[in-house]
């Protein structure tokens, strides 16, 4: 079953009239999807940019928004070890700090609209660049142990200035 951000997705996406739940197997002539990857996580699609504008363009800018934000990734897996003092540092440089897992998608999506700055470790919260205006700087903090790229593709979809800090 679809989870309440999945169906808020989609009827941001302007597609939520359209879902039909199947409680058995069922045969289709035609199937039609998007991701925001093409072949692996790390190679996202620029076809998957009409589906996060048409979602960016439903909901309406916040003028309080932060224009410098950093997206706290807390309780996770790959959590920053020195988060508190991140946090701190970037606060006195007058960036917000949010933890997106914690809002809806639309909150998300309003957290987001004016940012001119975006920090971030790697991973999902920074998806949300998705719904930044193009031209936002996005400072992605990545793990040498892990390195990655689908945000530095993803921020060249959507226009984005992406930078990286890789840290041990």
């Amino acid at each position: 079953p679809l989870k309440p951000w999945h169906r808020e997705c989609f009827a941001l996406a302007g597609l939520g009239a359209h879902l039909l739940r199947a409680d058995e197997p069922v045969r289709c002539a035609t199937v039609a999807s998007n991701s925001l990857v093409s072949h692996h996580v790390d190679s996202p699609t620029r076809f998957c940019r009409p589906v996060f504008d048409a979602m960016r363009f439903a909901v309406p800018r916040d003028p309080a928004a932060p224009e410098k934000l950093f997206l706290a990734r807390r309780g996770f897996l790959r959590a920053l070890r020195n988060a508190d003092a991140v946090e701190a540092r970037l606060a006195q440089r007058g960036f917000a700090v949010a933890a997106p897992e914690t809002l809806s998608v639309a909150d998300q999506i309003r957290l987001v609209s004016r940012a001119r700055i975006i920090v971030g470790q790697t991973g999902a919260a920074l998806a949300n660049i998705a719904f930044a205006a193009p031209g936002t700087r996005v400072l992605e903090i990545m793990p040498t142990i892990r390195p990655d790229r689908w945000i530095r593709s993803t921020a060249a979809i959507f226009g984005h200035v992406w930078h990286v800090l890789l840290c041990s």
